[in-house]
């Protein structure tokens, strides 16, 4: 599996546009968000950029990220796990209406199959952290 689409993949929960749930119109599977200070939740993903909110399909509230952390794995099969990635990134510019609205930190992952040229076969990982504002109810 290539950095790249691991990399979006990890970031999916951000790419969802501004819009009430019953209005959702998911192009991706759920991801379960666990957070700490916002409510925990399940995300679609929708938009096509890395900081576009993500939008929790049981409320009308949205997360807004302003940074990340995130752990790629890959374990073979009969092997041991390996880190194969490591990335954080910051937003340059968080808006201004961020200090109105709860501040929390959510993680979410995934297991997934790896059948790949380059690491074989096995299973894939990520992990990650994203630290958000949330609006809405």
């Amino acid at each position: 599996m290539r950095r790249a689409t691991i990399f979006l993949t990890t970031l999916a929960f951000t790419m969802v546009a501004l819009m009430p749930a019953a209005l959702a119109d998911p192009k991706t599977e759920p991801l379960w968000l666990e957070c700490q200070g916002v409510p925990s939740g399940w995300i679609t993903a929708n938009g096509n950029g890395p900081w576009t909110p993500a939008h929790n399909l049981d409320t009308t509230g949205n997360y807004v990220p302003y940074a990340f952390e995130f752990s790629v794995y890959f374990t073979p099969d009969g092997g041991e796990e390996t880190l194969i990635e490591a990335e954080s990134s910051v937003k340059q510019n968080v808006p201004n209406n961020a200090k109105k609205h709860p501040h929390g930190v959510c993680t979410f992952g995934e297991s997934f199959p790896v059948d790949s040229p380059i690491l074989g076969t096995g299973t894939g990982r990520f992990e990650a952290m994203a630290w958000v504002f949330y609006t809405g109810k």
